[in-house]
């Protein structure tokens, strides 16, 4: 490996610990098509009870426009927010089921005529203030995206404004985590969803942090996509800010060196480009900066036949030739439920997000159709 970032002397050590959030969007319909969610939700939205062991209150429901927005009590328990996450599920069923409604499963719609006509003049508004974006490009302007619609799944991080820096997070949440989102989230409505928002680049500075505007709702068909998407995030960050976050030495110099190694073998202009056409074949070029990245990070342990990386990494070396099969199988062949299903049945995420699908239930696949443990490129 070229510039400083040595293996493994130079390994991250750990993920920092920031608090995580998130408010997905989903559409729902009922027999004629899609409606707004004006006719389950009412104006001050549903409250869902929240308590679990690192949260308490209410998660909560409400309106955005044509869609439902679901608001999970922030934690920095991946499994937690899971947990509320899935009670929001059940309780968005229950309203949708009493009145003959369900899930629109496609994440970008196009409206009919009838269908917003059906609407109220507040519904059929877009709502969305512009995006900031780390490439200075100028906002985009929503009221002309029409009768397209489609359904963020934006990511949040508490982080103090005096550790973050938003150029380096933005950078590094694209190139692990929005690009690599392109090599799994393969609809192609994405790249007309672009054309409005969640370009490469994009995010907003809350109160508590940062926002990351880039990715669908896609990781809401199952709880393991939420776990991981989680996990990257918080990789990016660590990488771009834990230098910061620890005040150099042994902890925040590696990230610092990592941060270094990764910009400087990217093409930024390829992961723009990649993230705004949902371009699979540019993802995949840039893919592979992470996924040697990745190839550094060693096991920290084998337990019950899971590899973990060690403190909480995503992915380790072990691990990489199974996501590389996790994305060539693609999002239908993992999860071919409906939502509804996959959240329901969760009651505790612990033990069954991200890590332990990837080490059990992805790995078991590659293994028995690939006879081979051995990582191979993709």
């Amino acid at each position: 490996m070229g510039g400083a970032f040595l293996y493994p002397n130079s390994m991250i050590k750990d993920i920092m610990s920031i608090t995580l959030g998130c408010d997905p969007e989903l559409f729902i319909r009922n027999n004629k098509g899609v409606v707004a969610s004006e006719a389950i939700i009412s104006g001050d939205g549903v409250e869902v009870e929240g308590k679990t062991t690192t949260t308490s209150g209410y998660n909560r429901i409400v309106r955005d426009g044509v869609q439902v927005e679901l608001h999970p009590l922030p934690t920095s328990c991946r499994a937690n927010i899971g947990k509320n996450i899935a009670r929001c599920m059940r309780k968005l069923k229950e309203e949708l089921d009493s009145k003959g409604m369900s899930l629109e499963t496609r994440g970008t719609i196009r409206l009919s005529r009838a269908e917003l006509s059906a609407m109220s003049e507040e519904s059929k508004r877009l709502g969305c203030a512009p995006s900031l974006n780390v490439r200075n490009r100028r906002a985009v302007n929503f009221t002309k995206a029409n009768g397209n619609r489609a359904c963020g799944g934006h990511l949040h991080f508490g982080i103090r404004k005096e550790i973050l820096d938003v150029n380096r997070s933005v950078a590094m949440l694209d190139l692990i985590l929005g690009n690599t989102c392109v090599l799994i989230d393969r609809d192609p409505g994405q790249k007309r969803r672009r054309k409005f928002y969640g370009r490469a680049g994009e995010y907003r500075l809350p109160s508590h942090g940062l926002e990351y505007r880039v990715l669908s709702n896609f990781w809401m068909r199952a709880y393991p996509l939420w776990s991981m998407v989680a996990q990257f995030g918080r990789l990016a960050l660590t990488i771009a800010n834990g230098n910061t976050y620890w005040g150099g030495g042994t902890y925040g110099n590696p990230c610092n060196e990592a941060f270094e190694w990764l910009n400087s073998r990217a093409d930024w202009k390829l992961v723009d480009q990649a993230i705004n056409e949902n371009d699979a074949e540019k993802a995949l070029v840039n893919y592979k900066i992470v996924r040697e990245f990745f190839l550094m990070i060693p096991d920290a342990r084998k337990e019950h036949e899971r590899y973990f990386a060690s403190q909480s990494m995503p992915i380790s070396c072990t691990a990489v030739p199974w996501f590389d099969y996790f994305i060539e199988k693609g999002l239908d062949h993992w999860f071919p439920n409906d939502p509804f299903s996959n959240w329901n049945c969760l009651d505790d995420g612990h033990g069954c997000g991200w890590e332990a699908f990837l080490g059990t239930t992805v790995r078991d696949q590659y293994n028995a159709e690939r006879k081979s443990n051995v990582a191979q490129p993709i």
